[in-house]
């Protein structure tokens, strides 16, 4: 009975699961229950968080459902314009599976990367679209200055909690180092954050740089200000460059106080750049060891899914 199916179904996963198996069983399971689909690649850059984490979202709508983008319009203003159908350019139930033959190969989805009707930029084009926040506005106040950034030079930094953040010895004397992705306050991006962060370099999300980044702040003296000049000459191989651009320079240290200056993020700080809402009230419940990873379905998955199933 459609009447009991729900309305909408959104199912989100790991970039290349609409090529698998398994997809094309889901996507016939639903086409033969009358519904639109659509398929869509989406990281939360895209809706304004300042992170890394392409997921592949499928959104599936009931047929004769005539959801709204706008949830704000009434009833009488539904026309073919303004239906999830036409905006999410959802597949036609009559294209992708027009039998009950399970034997039948589905043509591959067409996915979307982008949402124009709903102000969703291409990933490619999101610094050209939003003005990003920088990295420094998710940062712990507890911790210090984190570049050319002091929060409140009255608050006492927590030493034990900024212990605990510091890359391990064994870690910086190794070339491994060199695979960590680092980021300083001034940027506005950080790599995906997995459950392997603070155990693993490569791969498990990025790491704080916490020297200056070429600030003239006259509150610095003289001293300080060449020091964060010439950090910031450091701090340029920081920046992201495609993998077959990237070589190894046994001196890329050269400069950098990485025993000082280099961290891990605290899970406050991670649960913030995946777009939890952190107060004192619930920042011991998500501060966990090393920065390591607050869970596995952070809440830039909900807000990315939030664009593609307007309620």
């Amino acid at each position: 009975d459609e009447m009991k199916l729900p309305s909408i179904i959104l199912m989100e996963n790991v970039v290349g699961f609409e090529q698998s198996k398994s997809s094309e069983i889901w996507r016939k399971a639903l086409s033969s229950r009358n519904y639109e689909i659509g398929h869509f690649h989406l990281t939360p850059t895209q809706v304004g968080l300042p992170n890394d984490r392409p997921r592949y979202y499928c959104v599936a709508v009931g047929a004769n459902n005539k959801m709204l983008v706008d949830s704000d319009k009434t009833c009488d203003s539904v026309t073919e314009e303004n239906t999830c159908s036409t905006l999410l350019h959802l597949e036609s139930v009559k294209n992708v599976h027009q039998n009950d033959d399970d034997d039948v190969m589905l043509p591959p989805p067409a996915v979307q990367t982008c949402i124009p009707p709903l102000n969703v930029p291409d990933s490619d084009s999101v610094q050209e679209h939003l003005n990003l926040p920088s990295i420094s506005t998710f940062l712990d106040t507890d911790l210090g200055r984190h570049g050319r950034f002091l929060f409140d030079e009255n608050k006492q930094v927590n030493q034990s909690k900024l212990s605990s953040l510091r890359i391990p010895d064994k870690i910086l004397s190794s070339d491994t180092c060199w695979c960590f992705d680092i980021v300083t306050s001034d940027d506005r991006r950080s790599a995906c954050f997995t459950s392997s962060y603070g155990k693993f370099v490569k791969g498990t999300g990025s790491v704080l740089y916490t020297g200056g980044c070429g600030d003239e702040s006259k509150s610095l003296g003289q001293d300080e200000k060449s020091k964060v000049v010439k950090d910031d000459d450091a701090t340029s191989r920081f920046k992201l460059v495609p993998p077959e651009q990237r070589r190894f320079d046994s001196e890329w240290t050269k400069g950098l106080n990485l025993e000082e200056n280099l961290r891990y993020f605290s899970g406050t700080e991670v649960a913030r750049l995946m777009g939890f809402s952190v107060d004192k009230a619930n920042s011991d419940a998500v501060q966990t060891e090393s920065g390591s990873s607050t869970g596995n379905f952070p809440l830039s998955t909900g807000r990315c899914a939030s664009k593609i199933t307007p309620m």
